[in-house]
């Protein structure tokens, strides 16, 4: 039996098989919606990495705090460091694929795009192969994983509110009169990704300078405190013969502006000494912090933002 309509003719389906048709698409569509439900996405925290167990802890600290935050969503958390420590990347990546996870998220916690993010995490994660690249991390003890199952990595912390947040923390508990001071923002860098780096750095100081009336704002790279003599100094100096307090933050996940200021001072004393066993015996002492300067001494891992901002990227890249 048909049904014709201007010369095209539409075979009429009996109830029976229609409801058998009908069956099948709502059970494949079941299964498909079962099968989606039932993946089990695993997070890994990864970051640089460091010899200093006191570095290694507050990143354990953040990994737990990220913990306390899955509602079920993750099905495991984990955390590795990409060089200088355990467990590294290979190792995190197995612990989630012990799990049962079936795909794995990785949040980089680095502050800027730079090289690390474009080329030497990509490598650890097995997910970029460059011999030179590989050659470096593996005189600094990185390996590159062998991940089972897919992995996506997401952006760098400094894409959101993240960063501008914790500048206003510490600004808060540092300043005392922000119209007769300046603000100086130290970060490490990285020259060749400084058309990157510098936009961001540009919006977070005139922002904040724009938002707390400092007199006058500036930023500068010093690495982890191995060019701070050359970059950082000289401004304070400035600063101070000007008669201007200056309140300086640093963008470091785990270090400190004050920590910053701190190993150059023991970097100092290493060079007159002429041996690193004075560098060595100062750890944990902070320095002086020059005249008109004060400096923020709570981390970016510290700040209560940066728990619910890791899980918040890792939850968007679902």
């Amino acid at each position: 039996m048909t049904l014709k309509n201007r010369n095209v003719c539409f075979p009429l389906i009996g109830f029976a098989p229609l409801a058998a048709v009908l069956t099948i698409i709502l059970t494949v569509g079941a299964s498909l919606f079962c099968q989606a439900e039932e993946e089990k996405v695993g997070l890994l925290i990864l970051t640089h990495g460091s010899p200093s167990p006191r570095w290694n802890e507050s990143i354990t600290q953040l990994a737990e705090e990220v913990r306390s935050l899955n509602d079920g969503r993750f099905a495991a958390i984990e955390w590795a460091n990409m060089e200088f420590a355990q467990p590294d990347t290979t190792e995190g990546i197995e612990r989630l694929e012990n799990a049962g996870c079936d795909r794995i998220i990785v949040v980089p916690a680095f502050i800027f795009p730079t090289s690390h993010s474009h080329f030497d995490v990509p490598t650890v994660l097995g997910l970029y192969s460059s011999p030179s690249t590989r050659a470096t991390l593996e005189e600094e003890g990185g390996r590159a994983a062998r991940p089972k199952v897919p992995i996506t990595m997401t952006q760098t912390l400094s894409e959101g509110d993240l960063l501008a947040k914790y500048i206003a923390e510490e600004i808060e508990s540092n300043s005392t009169n922000s119209a007769e001071e300046v603000l100086l923002i130290i970060a490490h860098g990285d020259g060749d990704h400084a058309g990157l780096i510098n936009p961001v750095m540009k919006k977070l100081c005139t922002s904040a300078c724009g938002r707390y009336g400092f007199s006058e704002g500036n930023w500068a790279y010093c690495e982890m405190g191995q060019s701070y003599n050359e970059t950082v100094r000289p401004l304070l100096e400035k600063y101070s013969e000007e008669g201007k307090r200056c309140v300086v933050v640093g963008l470091y996940l785990a270090t400190s502006a004050g920590d910053i200021n701190d190993i150059s001072e023991r970097m100092k004393a290493a060079r007159r000494a002429g041996t690193p066993a004075a560098a060595d015996a100062a750890e944990g002492q902070e320095a002086e912090s020059g005249p008109g300067a004060v400096f923020s001494r709570r981390p970016l891992i510290k700040s209560p933002q940066t728990a619910p901002f890791v899980f918040k990227i890792a939850s968007e890249a679902l």
